[in-house]
């Protein structure tokens, strides 16, 4: 369990992934109902009752909401948009729809060890699993960038660096690349612009290290350990997600076994088998009294 004064902190990543992954399966399942029918409109899939949305709720969200003008404009602006080449590449990153902070932790189960940031980073923005070219011209300059600087603010011996330097990696992204939601190499996160940010002090509005002056930044004091927090909270929690889904898969699996072997059990054709069996055989006990009294 989390500390109570990072609920609101929990909550916001909470509600942000639930979102990112309700669009995604929403997404899905248009994608299937179209193949299904053979059709490439969505108007046209009333009546699909094979996923895991309640029919009603389908055909209402088919005619209420993915027919609708504003709806279609949307979308449209979105795929137009992702579709647009930055940096030399459409794609940004390769870490697919997996969150980084998962790769994170499978890279620590094959390393036996915590990955630095620059490993994640190369991971995630690398071809070949980590091993390739940068996936665009961003991403390259971004990670050259950024360790260039590392070395002239720490030296040339990595051991002496810390393991991540917030101020130092907004200077190299050049405080571009952050949205509402998303983070520079960091995938989602719960408040975009604000990931990193701190309080100027008590009961002050938080600034966002990444979207002031470089003069400003450069007075600005920053908290690592706020940063720290923020990502292990994200990292745990969407383990904790895994996990929990891995239990209620099983947990689904042992509960459909079981009323297998329930309606099995009080299979009908099995009943009227043993019924038609007849009465048992009387007991001694019934022959020495003459059977059972009436």
């Amino acid at each position: 369990m989390w500390p109570i004064e990072k609920a609101k902190v929990v909550r916001a990543i909470w509600e942000t992934t639930c979102k990112e992954r309700l669009r995604g399966m929403l997404e899905e399942e248009r994608k299937r109902a179209m193949r299904h029918f053979g059709v490439s409109e969505i108007s046209k899939c009333k009546g699909y009752n094979v996923g895991w949305i309640r029919l009603d709720i389908w055909d209402r969200l088919v005619s209420d909401v993915w027919t609708t003008d504003a709806w279609k404009n949307r979308s449209i602006n979105g795929k137009r948009n992702r579709m647009i080449e930055k940096d030399g590449s459409i794609t940004k990153h390769t870490g697919g729809s997996i969150p980084f902070m998962v790769h994170a932790e499978r890279m620590e189960k094959q390393l036996n060890r915590k990955p630095t940031y620059g490993e994640l980073f190369n991971r995630t923005h690398k071809r070949e699993k980590g091993q390739g070219d940068f996936v665009d011209h961003k991403s390259k300059n971004v990670c050259e960038s950024y360790t260039s600087s590392m070395s002239q603010k720490y030296g040339p011996d990595e051991a002496n660096h810390p393991e991540f330097d917030p101020e130092v990696w907004c200077d190299a992204i050049g405080g571009q690349g952050t949205t509402r939601t998303h983070f520079y190499g960091f995938g989602i996160t719960p408040r975009g612009k604000n990931f990193i940010s701190t309080s100027i002090n008590a009961g002050d509005a938080s600034y966002s290290a990444c979207s002031r002056p470089n003069h400003e930044r450069e007075q600005t004091p920053i908290e690592i350990d706020n940063l720290r927090e923020e990502v292990t909270l994200v990292k745990d929690r969407m383990i904790n997600l895994e996990d929990k889904v891995e239990k209620q898969a099983s947990d689904t699996a042992d509960i459909k076994k079981y009323l297998e072997q329930m309606m099995d059990m009080f299979n009908p054709a099995r009943m009227f088998t043993n019924a038609s069996v007849g009465p048992s055989q009387p007991t001694s006990q019934d022959k020495d009294t003459g059977g059972s009294p009436l």
